[in-house]
């Protein structure tokens, strides 16, 4: 499970249909937390590798600050009742493309994996 920061807040003018269907996830500063599941399998033969990558949403959950316990930092925030539902349904993009919601929440852990 790889845990990382999602603005939420910076969606608005960028991507308007992603803003409002995560809205209700935003947390202190404008920020949540995306959980992502991530495998990563390598395979080499006669000194050629490929790799493939599977990247799945686990939910998506507002940040929240409580200073002693450090919840500000994704690895440090529990996950949350209902976070999973932000990871489904789909939406069209400005370029009329369909994605996945959780897809478009993951596209940083998955790029990084």
């Amino acid at each position: 499970m790889a845990p990382a920061p999602f603005f939420i807040s910076k969606l608005r003018k960028k991507d308007p249909e992603a803003y409002r269907y995560f809205k209700k996830a935003i947390g202190y500063k404008g920020g949540a937390v995306v959980r992502c599941k991530v495998a990563k399998h390598s395979a080499c033969r006669g000194g050629s590798c490929a790799a493939k990558k599977t990247v799945t949403c686990h939910s998506v959950c507002p940040i929240r600050w409580l200073p002693r316990l450090l919840w500000t930092f994704p690895g440090k925030t529990p996950d949350c009742h209902g976070g999973r539902r932000f990871c489904d349904g789909t939406f069209k993009t400005k370029d009329g493309k369909t994605q996945s919601y959780g897809a478009f929440a993951c596209q940083q852990i998955a790029m990084m994996a």
